[in-house]
């Protein structure tokens, strides 16, 4: 009796397309966002909930719109982190310039904005 203990692997082998650098960045910065994506929505559930157990009026009109721009706000700074350039950082790095300088920064129509919602 013939043992044979010889694992036949196939005779083929599944070609894959060549990948072009620009196909290779786009899958990157997909894989990276999809990476920030997953800890952001791990994270702001259970924060979210913490801050109701704490006291806190979650249902409070507008806080699901500020909480809504906390969580964007977060996503975009660690995308950034990453070397994932988004709109809302320009409008973030601005806002710290501002700050940075000591300007004095208007907030009347954020919060008649916020009165509305």
């Amino acid at each position: 009796m013939e043992s044979n203990n010889v694992i036949q692997f196939p005779g083929s082998y599944r070609e894959t397309p060549p990948v072009t650098p620009e196909d290779f960045d786009d899958r990157l910065k997909e894989s990276k966002q999809n990476f920030v994506d997953e800890i952001v929505d791990f994270k702001v559930l259970p924060f979210l909930s913490d801050l109701d157990m704490m006291g806190f009026d979650i249902n409070k009109k507008g806080f699901d719109v500020l909480y809504s721009l906390n969580i964007e706000c977060m996503r975009a700074i660690l995308y950034d982190n990453l070397g994932v350039r988004t709109p809302i950082m320009d409008s973030l790095e601005e806002f710290m310039k501002k700050l940075e300088k000591d300007e004095v920064l208007d907030f009347s129509d954020f919060s008649e904005d916020r009165e509305r919602m």
